[in-house]
């Protein structure tokens, strides 16, 4: 079974080379016009895991415990600064309260160097902000593409 799971997989990339379309499970003689199962479809971002906490801004309450005193004062000053009025307008953050965080988020990635119809063309990554995840070091390396007004889009990394 692994290795017709290979094979089909293999062959998909081969026809992605060519700009052909990608496979259906009819082409192995199973259902007809079925699309491959292994199809990721996009989801919206939410918070998963068992600890789940709220966010009291008023108290600056409700932040990771894993954090130190320096990252949770330096959290506390950028979302202050992003609620202020400032010249621009309005502020970038309007939270209405109760503010449900966690320390894992599951969400859909888009490659968009694939096909658009091809079956990878979304991921469902789980990002995580906790420095151990079964008792191993967890960190998250992220490129991200950040819309700045007088540059236009600028790519940065993000831990």
């Amino acid at each position: 079974m692994e290795r017709k799971t290979t094979r089909r997989w293999q062959l998909q990339d081969v026809l992605h080379a060519i700009g052909e379309e990608g496979i259906t499970l009819s082409d192995y003689g199973e259902h007809t016009g079925d699309i491959l199962k292994g199809r990721v479809e996009p989801i919206n971002a939410r918070l998963v895991g068992k600890v789940k906490t709220t966010l009291h801004i008023t108290g600056k309450r409700g932040l990771p415990k894993c954090l130190t005193a320096n990252e949770r004062t330096y959290i506390w000053r950028a979302i202050y600064g992003q609620m202020r009025w400032s010249h621009a307008g309005p502020p970038t953050l309007q939270w209405v309260e109760p503010i449900t965080c966690a320390t894992q988020m599951k969400r859909s990635l888009e490659d968009r160097q694939v096909h658009p119809e091809d079956d990878r063309r979304y991921r469902t990554v789980t990002l995580r902000a906790q420095p151990f995840f079964q008792a191993r070091p967890a960190r998250d390396n992220v490129k991200v593409w950040i819309d700045e007004e007088p540059g236009g889009y600028r790519m940065y990394f993000a831990r």
